[in-house]
């Protein structure tokens, strides 16, 4: 909590300069990198980010709710990736700071399975525009050159108003397109190669329950070397012939310790 309060009194104090007309931005870009600004607010300033970034005890949230809407751009951007809320960050870099460059670098370095932040990006984008074609800005079909095999184009196309001229979209499509074609064969080939090893494992499989083992009374037990006599017997895909009583696991070698889920691939009875 104490974090959380001094984290509020810098925001505050901070408040306060903006509030005087304090400016460190110019055209919607930072001035010069947050926290190096002159005076007692890069001084403020710096030690807000470095609290942020490094305590674990700041009530992100809070913090984030102090700030609202003022112009602490990079503390927003900072609290907003940290409560993973990645599309309002990117909306922060996109519309605020019209730092483009900077968008698709925070979609790189948070990335994850979760998160399609490349779509996100470009929803921000779209959501910037009027719906119509002459609106979307050139750094959204951009994204779309550099970033088309991230991409699924059956989303773009339906964020895409209809009157986007395909020529703007080819470059996209075109990648789009080889990519989800050689996916496709890649998972073809991946499909034969698992239905060959099937195949394969269920040969071995067939060979190795199919065996005739002829058995002497006076053979022994391989496990308790009883002799087998005419009782009921198992026997393993290797030979080995034990007691009924003996097995135990008909997946494993009680005498050498085979495994043979590992040599047929799967096993049943032995």
């Amino acid at each position: 909590e104490i974090h959380t309060r001094l984290a509020v009194l810098y925001v505050d104090t901070l408040a306060v300069f903006l509030r005087q007309g304090i400016s460190f931005a110019a055209d919607g870009h930072e001035a010069t990198a947050p926290g190096t600004e002159p005076g007692l607010f890069g001084q403020t300033r710096a030690k807000l980010l470095s609290l942020l970034r490094r305590s674990p005890l700041v009530s992100d949230a809070a913090v984030l709710n102090r700030i609202g809407r003022s112009a602490l751009y990079e503390e927003a951007i900072l609290l907003n990736s940290k409560l993973r809320r990645h599309p309002v960050a990117l909306g922060i870099i996109v519309d605020k700071l019209h730092d483009f460059e900077r968008a698709e670098r925070y979609c790189a370095q948070h990335a994850s399975a979760e998160d399609d932040l490349t779509l996100a990006l470009l929803r921000v984008y779209m959501e910037g525009s009027s719906g119509s074609a002459s609106s979307i800005p050139q750094a959204a079909f951009d994204l779309l050159e550099r970033q088309a095999t991230k991409l699924n184009p059956l989303q773009v196309l339906q964020m895409m108003p209809d009157d986007v001229p395909v020529s703007l979209l080819q470059p996209f499509l075109t990648q789009a397109l080889r990519k989800s074609h050689s996916t496709w064969r890649e998972g073809q080939i991946t499909k034969n190669l698992q239905k060959a090893h099937h195949l394969h494992t269920a040969a071995a499989h067939a060979q190795a329950v199919s065996k005739c083992v002829r058995v002497a009374p006076d053979r022994p037990c391989q496990k308790c070397y009883k002799y087998l006599g005419d009782k009921v017997i198992a026997c393993y895909p290797n030979g080995t012939l034990v007691h009924f009583k003996c097995f135990s696991d008909p997946s494993v070698d009680p005498v050498s310790g085979i495994d043979f889920r590992e040599t047929y691939g799967y096993f049943d009875e032995p």
